[in-house]
């Protein structure tokens, strides 16, 4: 066994392994993991590093084959191809199945479709409906779309008789293909001969930071062993390894007995000091040492014989012996670095998917809940209909062709809730109310409206050089939905029209970053930001952020707040009045009349919803001159999104954050000794617990119990009867890492981003919503580390079933890829909030918020003046997706709701290159929904208003003449109107004769 002190981590630890082959390298946690095969693959890019992955602690993981199949891939490569093997304790000590015998295929070999089902059924493949999860299989046609535990892409395979026409690789995200294979090699998943097993290592053996690799393996073992029915952790197991590796390499931290050095040192941290650096960088090449810069932004002093490449580590080095010297982010900006990693998104389908039972609202009809669908046959052809239940039997079939009718219910689903009466007087009442309401907020939108277009704004530059370099800092890959809010504001900003932005995004989801950049932008321009948030802690947690973020380029940063003295206040306004303060942070201390910012050309308000009416005001005159961008927390489903669009500028971000994994959710009876462990496992990897006891009265008695477990740790308190000066200061002891365990009531709701708190321990959830859960699970897990949250209730009460369903939900939707599912859930329970800046009403409640502003939207065009885009189309014979193109009926209505929701040429063509792509050629059934969609977004340019399409005939009405485009034979033109055949003929001539662009969607 060899000691070595290393008291410091980053890329130093990939080159010290760059001699080693065949050794395997154990790191704390999966973060760790990450870190060492991001920097590896800088510093040691000729080293084969392979992960064994850890599994997550979820019960569904824990008893899926295809876990341990993956992971029996991984081990395998590694043992034929040598290298590194990198994992954590928890990960090298879990079970595999060994690898089974693969599957070739190749483009134009003879092969059967269901001979390629057979062998994934006998290979331990799940059928599907949508796969994108390993060991999942779906078929749709002469299509089989898998995914096989040694691919990190689902494969889909097109086959056309016997033969296997293509093979491609899709994202599992949109379902789209991304890249085309010759061949494919499938791995199996195991099957009913297939064994689990625990691996044993008898190789060399390297561990970083032993005594945290054994707490977090105690910690991860006891979770494992709680949620595990089949395969349990051995105690001693961590011992077992060590005893079994033929050496044994412990680079410790701390100083101790027995230990080697290593001629290398930390490197030293200039923070943007460039100057400084500049000389120190010259002293070491003087010295013969090769200076190496692996950061994300060239420095301003980079010449063209200095090393330095945008291919960020985590942390930079001093090696004395191989006289090399590797700087970072870190080092050189102060900043946190990490290697930018590919997004992972769960299906967008899941968006879209009706489940029975889900609350709906019938634009005609009122409430209601999904109960299915039937198909009906007739003389005609099969027609496909939702079926929709109303009070007590009442059931409406609703064609799929009228599914604009629906939108989804996002208001309070609680025991109170009953669907309407078909033909009801409390429909039609509600409907009149909150048409009466949307006159009254149309109007006031419109008046708010009308003076910011009147305005001048200024417009800024297109984005250059510096931009790009600030937009690199950024040490993640943007998700699709952030960098689309993030060209929104751009766009709106290079106008000289004053931009008023709504970027809504659930907790956690990159919305800082959308502001970092706005920011960045106006300061480039040569104007000054103000940036504006409801509490003085999240106003230094803030000021910290733009201040890594932004000196480095010479902004001026400054915050307002109770943690500045008031000599230095004054200062502070001194000099924004001089315009010498580039960005200013703070509370409502921003809004009062000292404050003069001469050359203000942006605000930027996170949760306007938090601030006093007389606050409101104010910002509402600043909006009208200048450029505003508002933050909100409040999730809202895409359908909705689409619902709001014209009605404000808003943008949605709906993807979670790359790599960020679920929250372990465990929920039942409290147990001091889980607890004890729960609490134990967090403080021994060096996080820190949020304690939720929501009763003030008895919250220190709670402390008391934790101090006297954890005499040696730091407890606090903070309740909402505290002062504010001496709870901010609490929380921000907290944010600042001071406290070690918070005992706290359900105030820290909406609270920091604190990176290291990553264990919720909730002592009674019984009074808590699924609303609350699921924004307090949202203060933790905020960075890749794995996090926990305990929803617990006295062990000796009996549960009422409404609060059994809750705590069952959270714990259930606690998956990977779940995350958007719960936001939805969420807003439904807790209703949009204050989304525009009006009041919630019990009206709106009724109607639901989706078809309450649908309504508004239109209201809105009304009082402008402008002509419904949206041609009305009546199709009045049967017309459906056939079950045999898409056999799944939920990924069928997911599709019908799609295509409900086409609102331009380009999504029409989008929708039908997607249906090819996942599902084979478009049937001429399906292609005539495609049709409706194209008359309905696309018909008002030819002047239409009107489509009435029976099995016999057709009218189509136009609000003018068509402009000189004559009917194609058989139609006739008859003044405003022109009359042809019906069914689907009838459709697809008009759609060829009127729209010659649509003639390819068949091809």
């Amino acid at each position: 066994m060899e000691k070595i002190f290393l008291p410091f981590s980053g890329a130093v630890r990939p080159w010290l392994c760059r001699g080693e082959d065949r050794a395997v390298v154990i790191l704390p946690d999966e973060r760790q993991v990450e870190e060492f095969l991001s920097d590896g693959s800088v510093m040691t890019p000729y080293m084969r590093l392979t992960r064994f992955q850890e599994l997550p602690l979820e019960k569904p993981a824990l008893e899926d084959i295809a876990s341990f199949s993956a992971r029996g891939y991984s081990l395998s490569e590694w043992q034929n191809r040598g290298g590194l093997l990198v994992s954590t304790p928890g990960g090298l000590l879990t079970p595999v199945v060994d690898p089974g015998v693969r599957l070739s295929l190749e483009v134009g070999a003879r092969f059967e479709r269901d001979s390629f089902i057979s062998w994934l059924e006998s290979s331990g493949f799940r059928r599907s409906d949508l796969v994108w999860k390993p060991g999942e299989y779906a078929v749709r046609g002469g299509l089989v779309d898998c995914f096989d535990p040694s691919s990190k892409m689902p494969v889909r395979v097109s086959f056309f008789d016997d033969e296997v026409e293509d093979i491609r690789l899709f994202s599992p995200g949109d379902q789209i293909t991304r890249y085309p294979s010759k061949s494919w090699s499938f791995g199996t998943v195991g099957g009913s001969t297939s064994k689990v097993r625990f691996p044993s290592f008898a190789e060399r053996v390297i561990i970083f930071d032993p005594p945290r690799c054994r707490s977090n393996f105690d910690g991860f073992k006891w979770l494992w062993n709680d949620l595990s029915d089949r395969y349990s952790l051995d105690d001693d197991a961590w011992d077992d390894l060590l005893a079994s590796a033929s050496s044994l390499v412990l680079f410790e931290k701390v100083k101790g007995v027995g230990q080697t050095g290593v001629d290398v040192l930390e490197a030293p941290k200039f923070k943007g000091n460039l100057s400084i650096l500049t000389s120190q960088v010259e002293r070491w090449r003087d010295n013969g040492f090769d200076v190496l810069l692996r950061s994300s932004t060239r420095p301003a002093f980079v010449d063209g014989d200095l090393n330095w490449r945008d291919d960020p580590v985590t942390g930079g080095f001093v090696d004395f012996g191989g006289k090399t010297v590797v700087l970072s982010d870190v080092e050189i900006f102060g900043l946190s670095s990490a290697k930018k990693v590919g997004p992972g998104e769960s299906p967008s389908d899941f968006d879209l998917f009706i489940e029975p039972g889900t609350w709906l609202v019938h634009r005609d009809h009122g409430l209601c809940r999904f109960a299915g669908t039937e198909v009906v046959h007739t003389g005609f052809g099969d027609q496909e209909l939702l079926i929709l239940s109303f009070h007590g039997s009442q059931k409406l079939m609703l064609p799929v062709t009228s599914m604009e009718k629906l939108s989804l219910y996002r208001g309070d689903t609680g025991d109170d809730l009953s669907p309407d009466v078909l033909g009801s007087v409390r429909w039609k009442n509600a409907l009149k109310k909150a048409e009466k309401r949307i006159e009254e907020e149309a109007a006031e939108l419109l008046d708010l409206y009308a003076k910011r277009h009147l305005a001048s704004g200024r417009a800024f530059p297109k984005d250059e050089q510096l931009m790009a370099q600030f937009e690199d800092m950024f040490p993640y890959v943007e998700t699709r939905d952030q960098m689309a809010a993030i060209d929104d504001v751009k766009r709106d900003m290079e106008s000289c029209r004053p931009m008023d932005r709504l970027v809504v995004g659930d907790v956690g989801y990159g919305k800082t970053e959308v502001a970092l950049r706005a920011a960045f932008k106006a300061v480039l321009g040569g104007a000054q930001v103000m940036i504006v948030v409801p509490t003085t802690v999240l106003a230094q947690q803030h000021y910290r952020s733009f201040c890594g973020r932004m000196c480095p380029f010479g902004v001026y940063v400054e915050q307002l707040s109770r943690f500045v003295p008031p000599k230095k206040q004054s200062e502070i306004v001194q000099r924004i009045s001089e315009g010498k303060v580039d960005v200013v942070i703070g509370t409502h201390r921003l809004l009062q009349k000292d404050i003069s910012m001469p050359g203000l050309g942006l605000i930027i308000v996170d949760e306007e919803h938090r601030f006093g009416v007389a606050h409101k005001v104010r910002l509402k005159g600043l909006r009208r001159v200048v450029d505003f961008l508002t933050l909100s927390a409040t999730p809202i489903p895409r359908s909705l999104s689409m619902a709001l669009k014209g009605i404000r500028d808003i943008s949605t971000i709906e993807t979670p954050p790359v790599n960020r994994p679920s929250v372990v959710t465990v929920t039942g009876p409290w147990d001091d000794t889980m607890v004890y462990k729960a609490t134990a496992k967090e403080l021994s990897r060096g996080g820190q617990v949020y304690f939720l006891h929501n009763r003030v009265e008895s919250i220190y008695e709670r402390a008391g119990w934790i101090k006297a477990r954890f005499p040696h740790s730091e407890i606090a308190v903070a309740h909402g009867r505290m002062s504010e000066g001496e709870l901010e200061d609490v929380m921000m002891s907290f944010y600042d890492g001071e406290v070690d365990v918070l005992v706290c009531t359900t105030i820290i709701e909406s609270g920091l981003d604190v990176g290291r708190a990553n264990t919720l321990i909730v002592d009674d959830s019984r009074t808590l919503g699924l609303a609350q859960m699921h924004q307090l699970r949202g203060r933790i897990g905020r960075r890749e580390e794995s996090a926990y949250a305990f929803f617990l209730y006295p062990s000796e009460s009996q549960l009422p079933y409404r609060t059994g369903e809750r705590l069952d939900a959270i714990g259930r939707m606690s998956f990977h890829g779940a995350g958007y599912e719960i936001a939805r859930q969420d807003l439904s329970i807790r209703g949009g909030g204050d989304l525009l800046g009006f009041s919630q009403h019990g009206h709106r409640d009724r109607i639901g918020m989706e078809l309450y502003y649908r309504k508004l939207k239109e209201r809105i065009g009304h009082l402008k003046g402008a002509e419904s885009a949206t041609v009305k189309v009546e199709v009045r014979f049967p017309l459906m997706i056939p079950p045999g193109y898409i056999p799944q009926e939920s990924i069928r209505m997911a599709i019908y709701r799609k295509i409900a929701y086409l609102n331009s040429k380009e999504d029409i063509l989008s929708l039908r290159s997607e249906l090819m792509d996942r599902f084979g050629p478009v049937p001429e059934e399906a292609l005539c929904m495609i049709y409706m969609a194209v008359l309905r977004t696309e018909g008002s340019n030819q002047g239409i208003i009107h489509v009435v399409v029976d099995s016999e005939t057709s009218k189509v009405t136009f609000s003018r003449s068509s402009g000189g485009v004559k009917p194609p034979s058989p139609w006739r033109e008859k003044g405003s109107y022109w009359t042809g055949p019906g069914g689907r003929d009838g459709l697809i001539s008009l759609i060829r004769s009127l729209f010659p662009w649509a003639d390819g969607l068949a091809g």
